[in-house]
């Protein structure tokens, strides 16, 4: 049985035995005598007190009190000073890699190295490997992945960031001895502190130049279409084209159909603005860490970038939930068309217009917004019935007036000439109404013993629930619309 104390030790709070704290003492005091010429002494006895501390929370997993044998233990890993020479130099040369040297070193980032993070300056460490040869190999592996394979590369660039995030830092001498596999002992921790840190890092043998500047290269090449691109996007957003493509987004041509307000509409614009300085933020982040290397991250850089995206976010947030009101409920209007012909043929013939690209909504000018989205029905009606169709609208509004006169708005160019009818894949909205989810949707219905004809596309048939072939004949039975060759 022996008293015990409190105590700090590397900024970790323990129990232990009055012997063991003796001997403990007087171990850091040896120490302390040994460095009384150091100028590094107080940093070199924290990085001491902070390995013990280490050890300890290993070593005490069952127990809470730390006893002469934990500090016999610290004294036999660490070593007495009177093993060592002051002033012996740490050897930094690499030894080859083998699976058992894993053992010895720790993974760490490495942010006295970074160029980024410190990932492939850690992993270079762990593996043993020239950390300038490692970035090669992974912006190539990039390189390949964005112009040859797509499909890995946001699985890559995810990888990094993982790794960022859950891989620590080598923050303090130790970890840093840790992640170049040396031993962790008094001498190493002095001359660490003692000739500066530079003295530990793995020597470049005189790299080449020419393969440095390969690298930059290829890092331009990386980022510069990247950021051309971010640009080429916020400059579509309102409809300017770049290198005489199509505008992306053309949102001028949508936006005054779709948000009414100007307020919505400028709001939007702002957001959208907000939220793309982001990535491109990120890309001069990248750009200015690679190629500056003493360049560090500006506060206010990072809280512009926070505000940006809190701004941005809150502002679509507005917007989509004041639009959002306006789809609410939902309603249709109908309309019999009668079809006076003496034929006992009806041709139905779909009208395609290509527009250059395949798009549900295409804004025809300034002034008319075109839409996909109209779906064609046949089904029958009792011999000698007289035919017609059957024009369904459907849209929504904040309420069923609003609902119902939207439905009321989109133009559907049918054309009926004798009996020949002309379906339309598009409807149109002029300007000063509004896109609500509008469809429009039209029915034919035929008496039984009349013969229909189809042109250029496909019909669905109500009747039997089966699809009637481009360019075929078919006669209207009583349970059925069959095709056949010839009246």
């Amino acid at each position: 049985m022996d008293k015990i104390k409190n105590i700090s030790l590397g900024g970790f709070s323990f129990i232990i035995e009055e012997t063991a704290y003796n001997a403990l003492n007087n171990y850091l005091n040896e120490v302390r005598n040994h460095l009384n010429q150091n100028t590094d002494r107080e940093e070199i006895l924290y990085d001491v007190e902070q390995r013990m501390a280490e050890l300890l929370k290993v070593r005490l997993k069952e127990r809470e009190v730390v006893i002469g044998q934990d500090v016999q233990y610290l004294i036999e890993v660490l070593g007495r000073p009177e093993q060592y020479v002051e002033g012996e130099e740490t050897s930094s040369a690499e030894t080859k890699f083998t699976f058992s040297s894993l053992k010895e070193r720790k993974l760490y980032r490495d942010i006295d190295d970074k160029k980024i993070g410190g990932v492939l300056s850690g992993i270079a460490h762990y593996l043993q490997y020239d950390v300038t040869w490692v970035r090669i190999f992974f912006l190539l592996v990039l390189l390949v992945n964005i112009f040859i394979l797509h499909f890995f590369t946001s699985a890559l660039l995810l990888l990094y960031i993982v790794f960022w995030t859950v891989v620590p830092p080598a923050r303090t001498a130790a970890q840093k001895l840790e992640m170049k596999g040396e031993a962790v002992t008094i001498d190493t921790l002095s001359n660490f502190s003692f000739t500066g840190k530079e003295t530990l890092k793995p020597e470049r043998n005189g790299f080449p130049v020419l393969l440095k500047v390969i690298l930059y290269f290829i890092a331009i090449i990386l980022l510069l279409p990247l950021l051309i691109s971010l640009v080429a996007v916020v400059l579509s957003l309102f409809g300017i084209t770049v290198f005489g493509s199509i505008s992306l987004l053309a949102l001028n041509d949508f936006l005054p159909f779709i948000v009414t307000a100007t307020w919505q509409r400028s709001l939007l614009y702002l957001s959208l603005i907000l939220l793309f300085l982001l990535p491109v933020s990120v890309v001069v982040l990248l750009s200015l860490k690679l190629f500056i290397k003493s360049f560090r991250t500006p506060k206010i850089w990072v809280i512009a970038n926070v505000l940006a995206l809190v701004i941005g976010l809150i502002g679509l947030l507005t917007v989509g939930g004041t639009l959002g009101k306006e789809f609410i409920t939902k309603t249709h209007v109908e309309e019999k068309i009668p079809l006076t012909t003496l034929s006992d043929t009806l041709v139905a013939e779909k009208i395609r217009k290509e527009y250059g690209f395949n798009s549900p909504i295409i804004p025809i000018n300034t002034d008319t917004l075109m839409v996909k989205d109209c779906s064609f029905f046949i089904d029958t009606l009792p011999q000698g019935a007289v035919p017609y169709l059957q024009y369904i609208r459907t849209a929504r509004g904040s309420n069923t007036v609003e609902a119902k006169k939207n439905a009321q708005s989109p133009i559907y160019p049918l054309t009926i000439k004798g009996n020949h009818i002309s379906f339309p894949y598009y409807y149109q909205i002029a300007k000063g109404n509004v896109y609500r989810g509008q469809e429009v949707k039209i029915k034919l219905f035929v008496p039984i013993g009349t013969y229909v004809r189809t042109l250029n596309e496909t019909f669905f048939s109500q009747k039997g629930g089966r699809w009637l072939n481009e360019n075929g004949l078919y006669k209207v039975s009583k349970d059925s619309i069959y095709e056949v060759t010839a009246k």
